[in-house]
Protein backbone atom coordinates (compact mmCIF):
# COMPACT_ATOMS: atom_id res chain seq x y z
CA UNK A 1 0.00 0.00 0.00
CA UNK A 2 1.52 3.47 -1.05
CA UNK A 3 1.56 5.97 2.17
CA UNK A 4 3.50 9.12 1.93
CA UNK A 5 7.14 9.32 3.06
CA UNK A 6 10.20 11.47 3.86
CA UNK A 7 12.87 11.50 1.33
CA UNK A 8 16.16 13.45 1.01
CA UNK A 9 17.16 15.69 -2.08
CA UNK A 10 18.74 11.99 -3.16
CA UNK A 11 16.09 10.31 -3.17
CA UNK A 12 16.51 7.70 -0.08
CA UNK A 13 13.27 6.74 1.73
CA UNK A 14 14.34 8.05 5.27
CA UNK A 15 10.75 7.18 7.20
CA UNK A 16 6.95 7.77 6.74
CA UNK A 17 6.00 10.92 7.05
CA UNK A 18 4.61 13.19 9.92
CA UNK A 19 1.59 14.98 9.98
CA UNK A 20 3.94 17.98 10.53
CA UNK A 21 5.76 16.95 7.56
CA UNK A 22 3.12 16.45 5.03
CA UNK A 23 1.56 19.91 6.00
CA UNK A 24 4.98 21.57 5.05
CA UNK A 25 4.54 23.87 2.19
CA UNK A 26 8.07 24.07 1.00
CA UNK A 27 9.71 26.01 -2.26
CA UNK A 28 7.54 25.83 -5.62
CA UNK A 29 9.22 22.35 -6.19
CA UNK A 30 8.13 21.06 -2.69
CA UNK A 31 11.34 20.85 -1.09
CA UNK A 32 12.20 22.06 2.46
CA UNK A 33 15.69 22.08 4.75
CA UNK A 34 15.78 20.52 7.23
CA UNK A 35 17.18 21.56 10.79
CA UNK A 36 20.51 19.14 9.82
CA UNK A 37 20.65 21.48 6.47
CA UNK A 38 19.41 18.59 4.21
CA UNK A 39 16.76 19.16 1.85
CA UNK A 40 13.33 16.76 1.75
CA UNK A 41 10.41 16.49 0.56
CA UNK A 42 7.51 13.94 0.56
CA UNK A 43 6.02 11.58 -2.11
CA UNK A 44 4.17 8.59 -2.56
CA UNK A 45 6.18 5.40 -1.81
CA UNK A 46 5.51 1.69 -1.67
CA UNK A 47 8.37 -0.02 0.82
CA UNK A 48 9.17 -3.39 -0.48
CA UNK A 49 12.02 -5.14 0.96
CA UNK A 50 11.61 -7.13 -2.11
CA UNK A 51 13.56 -4.22 -3.73
CA UNK A 52 16.40 -4.74 -1.75
CA UNK A 53 16.36 -8.60 -1.52
CA UNK A 54 16.85 -8.72 -5.45
CA UNK A 55 20.29 -6.82 -5.38
CA UNK A 56 21.57 -9.52 -2.33
CA UNK A 57 20.20 -12.36 -4.59
CA UNK A 58 22.08 -10.79 -7.69
CA UNK A 59 25.03 -9.58 -5.68
CA UNK A 60 25.49 -13.57 -4.45
CA UNK A 61 25.00 -14.78 -7.99
CA UNK A 62 28.12 -12.60 -9.19
CA UNK A 63 30.07 -14.18 -6.19
CA UNK A 64 28.93 -17.52 -6.91
CA UNK A 65 30.08 -17.17 -10.65
CA UNK A 66 33.07 -15.32 -9.99
CA UNK A 67 34.01 -17.85 -7.60
CA UNK A 68 33.24 -20.69 -10.10
CA UNK A 69 35.66 -18.68 -12.80
CA UNK A 70 38.10 -17.34 -10.33
CA UNK A 71 38.53 -19.19 -7.71
CA UNK A 72 37.77 -18.58 -3.98
CA UNK A 73 39.77 -15.39 -3.30
CA UNK A 74 37.01 -13.95 -6.47
CA UNK A 75 33.74 -15.35 -4.42
CA UNK A 76 35.39 -13.58 -0.90
CA UNK A 77 36.06 -10.40 -2.74
CA UNK A 78 32.44 -9.97 -4.94
CA UNK A 79 31.02 -11.21 -1.11
CA UNK A 80 33.27 -8.58 0.92
CA UNK A 81 34.87 -11.13 2.57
Amino acid sequence: MKKLWLFDIEDNPIHEATEEEIAREGDERGLWTGNDGVQYFVDWYTPDSDDDNWREEWRQEIAREEGMLGGVQAYNDWMGY
